[in-house]
């Protein structure tokens, strides 16, 4: 009797253990998402940091595989141990955000004593990342060898279980994702978000222990040298390096469809979401399905049935993922399709995203997914599961640690998307001939020496065919950024013929390069002449509508700070506003920061129009994120930053917008210091706008804000000394720079009274536009999850009306910054050139209450 009561209490602990591990998926793909916010900063988000960053979470991951394969089967209690594991990392959860606080000082100071090149810098980096994630990390790689321990007493349901289980912390990982990217951090923040998941973890120790104590321990399995255990499983090794091989080929694939569904569904904090959503889904449900799989092929054939399917599994994803290749090319048309169909309800717009990335991602993922319990189940053993579970997941997980590093940093920026994938296929293809083998020695059945050579050359062969003829990729269609323009087609373009006629037709390609954090392209109208440049389909720079902020941005400062020696310039793009600042002679240092080597060659197709800023004696070009170099310099280093980045709704590019970031530039500057920061107006609501501006003018004492290109772009001058609008000042800085005045003669700055009419408002008028609204800060991320859902919205000109005229239009007229008849008539005209008539006829007005009866006022 007492016998049936421990079965029967074993049997419903193992069913338990499915929503456990569903719970402790979702809980560790919270957090990584959390530890690599809060790390991106402080290292940044340069494609070596974001690598860095990933390569030290897994290589925790690894350990505690490794260390718990170790010792999981001679674990008595593994639920328990289980429970403490999960105790644990919802406690350092709750501590990791005060260690990072406590080192982010200690992060500057290393680089400023040390002054390490950037490979040493990169490793230092992976080591002290390494210290802070390796504690939780390791508690996380070593649960999976515990629960398939405790689940699996005898190997005959090994498949089913491990993959269960497998399936199970991995659809977990989906939930994670989704409610981290959709629900919790939109709406939580980091901080409240870290509390909720590491509360989630602290209730799942409890139910866990809870659960092991209420089950008879387990008979330690006792300990076998490494020799028996080669003996007993002769093809040991080659699932390893199959698990490694699987790991390194699947996180390949990763990278190069995340840089993919970039260009086809944008770099926002949702589509990324979408895409690790996509990618887990195929993961998990192929581990699910594989477990069931493997037990019944091991039942028909043992382990050498298991290894010939997992060989057919590598094959098929080989296939799947080259097959997919030669439908690349409808990505963004099946986009606008997609877009059309969901246009009347504009939230269904991330769905239709997902299903796009279902679609590319699933088929493939699965059989990846498949391939752990597969594996799993060859070289499983009655009492050992533990100790295969925690080897192989190890050894995969090395292989994701190696595939990141070298997707992310090697193949992407040299091969690129197509290659990476050719690469992948190629190790899908020698996992299969390797599986295939192991098989046949399974089996009993040693292949000839010759039978496996040809296999070899057959292998090698059909590698250099689909490296020889890869499939098409067309980089205007692929970078035709759909995900953003599409809501410039008309409902009746929303075809492939549209597609064409808006993003190939009108353009030659000048330059294309898929880089290591964007892909980057150069291409000029056929009829205008015009050249931009995009990232990522995103058109960040152009010769034509662009040039009044690319100019102005630069230039507007100076005349707050025409005495400034040392100087920033956050973002390079067509090199336009770094040529700007070169114009100016002060300066003696200008250092520009550009995250994306690719657009340092890009910027030489704008040479005509930016005046060759990289060759001037007095630059320095430092690749790297903008906040990180931020972080890195020393207070008070710079006279004069401008701030240009991109849009502050993409991921990464959000961290340069935040209260955080301003308050860390201001700490930049020198007494007397000036930052000069762009703002967009489009693809934000008014909400947006007023907290973007709220947060700049809340860091400074004084604030100017301009209308560089109205309906669109804003710069904002901030300074903690006074900034003085005066047409004389601004007259006398541009008085021996004639190549600044004709610079600001091109984007119709003729004359002081032109800058001061693109002036509208002061920091007291900004936050009385902006009100209560909410700052956007690190934790927040209020932007950054905000501004993605109004992309498609028509609000710039909405948005620039209700900030022109938040106030009372009269006192928005800045009379105090001209003197005499002249000045005021001057400004008027000024006005006039710009369209506006209502400020042009109250300056009139008010020149003619100063000037009473003066016929030159009767000019309009």
């Amino acid at each position: 009797m007492n016998s049936d009561i421990s079965a029967h209490r074993r049997s419903r602990a193992v069913a338990a253990l499915v929503p456990l591990f569903v719970v402790s998926g979702a809980t560790s793909l919270v957090y990584e998402i959390l530890w690599e916010r809060q790390l991106h900063l402080i290292v940044g988000t340069s494609q070596i940091a974001v690598v860095i960053v990933l390569a030290a979470f897994m290589s925790g991951l690894a350990a505690g595989g490794f260390l718990s394969g170790r010792r999981a089967d001679r674990v008595a209690r593994p639920l328990v141990a289980y429970a403490i594991l999960e105790g644990l990392i919802g406690l350092y959860a709750l501590v990791f955000p005060h260690l990072l606080s406590a080192v982010a000082p200690a992060y500057g100071a290393l680089h400023q004593a040390l002054q390490p090149s950037p490979l040493a810098f990169a490793a230092l980096q992976f080591v002290l990342l390494g210290v802070f994630l390796l504690p939780p990390t390791v508690c996380m790689g070593a649960t999976l060898p515990l629960l398939a321990r405790f689940a699996t007493v005898h190997s005959i349901d090994a498949g089913r279980q491990v993959g269960r289980l497998y399936g199970a912390n991995t659809i977990g990982a989906v939930v994670g994702v989704g409610l981290a990217g959709f629900v919790l951090l939109p709406t939580l923040g980091l901080e409240a978000t870290t509390f909720a998941t590491a509360a989630g973890n602290l209730l799942l120790c409890l139910a866990a222990a809870r659960l092991g104590m209420s089950v008879a321990p387990l008979e330690p399995a006792p300990p076998e040298p490494r020799a028996a255990a080669a003996t007993a499983i002769p093809w040991l090794t080659t699932t390893c390096a199959l698990a490694l091989v699987a790991g390194l080929g699947s996180l390949m694939c990763e990278v190069a469809w995340f840089r993919l569904m970039v260009l086809t569904l944008g770099g926002s904090a949702y589509a990324f979401s979408i895409m690790l959503l996509a990618f887990l889904i195929g993961i998990g449900s192929g581990g699910w399905i594989g477990g069931r799989i493997a037990d019944r092929a091991f039942k028909k054939g043992g382990a050498a049935r298991v290894l010939a399917v997992l060989s057919g599994a590598q094959l098929m994803v080989a296939a799947l993922v080259y097959g997919a290749m030669y439908l690349y090319g409808n990505l963004p048309v099946v986009f606008v399709h997609l877009y059309d169909a969901v246009a009347a309800a504009p939230a269904l717009i991330w769905p239709a995203k997902l299903l796009i990335a279902l679609g590319l991602m699933v088929p493939p993922a699965l059989l990846m997914g498949a391939s752990f319990p597969l594996l799993v189940r060859a070289v499983a053993r009655e009492d050992r599961l533990g100790g295969a579970v925690g080897r192989l997941y190890g050894w995969n997980t090395v292989g994701a640690i190696l595939g990141a590093v070298l997707g992310g940093l090697v193949l992407l920026p040299t091969i690129e998307v197509r290659g990476t994938l050719l690469i992948a296929i190629s190790l899908n293809l020698l996992a299969a001939l390797a599986a295939r083998d192991a098989s046949a020695r399974a089996a009993g059945t040693p292949a000839p020496l010759p039978r496996r050579l040809g296999g070899l050359a057959l292998l090698a062969g059909v590698v250099a065919l689909v490296h020889i003829k890869p499939p098409p990729w067309d980089p205007l269609l692929m970078t035709a950024g759909m995900y953003k323009y599409v809501s410039d087609l008309e409902p009746e373009d929303r075809n492939r013929a549209g597609v064409v006629a808006l993003a190939i037709d009108p353009y030659d390609l000048l330059f294309y390069k898929e880089g290591l954090s964007s892909v980057v392209t150069v291409a000029q109208g056929k009829e205008s002449g015009n050249i931009w440049l995009a990232n990522n389909g995103k058109v960040d720079a152009s010769t034509n509508i662009d040039m009044p902020t690319q100019v102005l941005c630069a230039h507007l400062p100076f005349l707050f700070a025409p005495h400034a020696e040392t100087v920033a310039v956050i973002g390079l793009a067509s090199g336009i506003t770094a040529g700007a600042v070169t114009l100016h002679e002060r300066p003696k240092i200008i250092d520009i920061i550009e995250l994306e080597p690719a657009i340092v060659e890009a910027s030489h197709f704008f040479d005509a129009y930016n005046h060759r800023p990289l060759e001037d004696s007095r630059v320095t070009l430092f690749a790297e994120d903008g906040r990180n170099f931020m972080t890195l310099q020393p207070e008070g280093r710079y006279d004069l930053v401008v701030s240009e980045p991109s849009n502050p709704w993409l991921s990464g590019v959000s961290n340069l917008f935040t209260a955080e970031f301003f308050e860390l530039g201001k700490a930049r500057l020198a007494p007397g210091g000036v930052w000069s920061q762009w703002v967009q107006m489009y693809g934000m609501d008014e909400a947006d706008l007023r907290s973007l501006l709220r947060t700049f003018s809340s860091t400074y004492d004084h604030v100017l804000l301009f209308s560089t290109i109205d309906d669109a772009d804003l710069v904002l001058v901030g300074s903690d000394s006074p900034l003085k609008l005066d047409a004389e000042n601004i007259a006398a800085v541009l008085a021996d720079r004639s190549a600044v005045r004709r610079e600001l003669a091109e984007v119709s700055c003729r004359t002081p009274q032109d800058i001061i009419a693109r002036f509208i408002a002061d920091r007291e008028d900004i936050l009385t536009f902006a009100g209560d609204a909410e700052l956007n800060t690190d934790d927040n991320m209020r932007i950054e999850y905000s501004a993605p859902l109004n992309l498609h919205r028509q609000t710039a000109e909405a948005n620039f009306l209700e900030l022109i005229s938040s106030g009372d239009v009269r006192e928005s007229v800045p009379m105090s910054s001209v003197s005499g008849l002249e000045g005021q008539i001057g400004l008027a005209r000024a006005y006039g050139r710009r369209g506006d008539w209502v400020r042009a006829l109250l300056v009139l007005k008010a020149t003619e209450s100063i000037n009473p009866g003066d016929k030159s006022v009767e000019w309009l």
